[in-house]
């Protein structure tokens, strides 16, 4: 019985890189879900943080919340996830006041390094401004995630 080689993904970053990749964020729809809870296991396989993979999509049921995804080509290439305190502390450990506890947050390894993380952040944080809402809380063990966090200006 013969098997694939496994491809690791570090490597093919040399040959995407030069090459345009572009999508679209746009809100999560219903009929996005078996799209999104594949690419949420993939995210999970290779984090290092507390996560499992789901077997559903999950619900925000009692607080508001943004739900975006990055798109290409028809097919889902990150997703984020945020819902919002209704009152200050409620979910977030800041307490002065609400914000927006993100839950799921990545992007399939192949687009690394294409910006799509932050343009996924900055999505979020647009449609928290447009909700009243001017802070996130972003909270990961994978030390990958921690040094992108760090990366691009986060405090912790």
């Amino acid at each position: 019985m013969s098997h694939a080689p496994r491809v690791e993904w570090r490597r093919l970053r040399p040959y995407f890189r030069g090459m345009t990749m572009t999508f679209e964020i746009r809100e999560y729809r219903p009929e996005d879900r078996g799209e999104w809870l594949r690419v949420h296991a993939v995210i999970m396989s290779i984090s290092h943080a507390w996560n499992d993979v789901i077997q559903e999509r999950p619900l925000y049921e009692g607080h508001d919340s943004t739900m975006l995804v990055a798109v290409t080509g028809g097919g889902i290439v990150g997703l984020i996830d945020v819902e919002y305190d209704n009152e200050p502390g409620e979910l977030c450990h800041l307490k002065e006041s609400r914000g927006g506890y993100v839950l799921e947050f990545g992007r399939l390894p192949e687009w690394s390094g294409h910006g799509l993380g932050k343009r996924l952040m900055d999505a979020a944080a647009e449609s928290a401004r447009a909700k009243g809402i001017c802070r996130h809380e972003y909270w990961s063990q994978d030390r990958r995630a921690q040094r992108f966090y760090q990366h691009i200006g986060l405090k912790e």
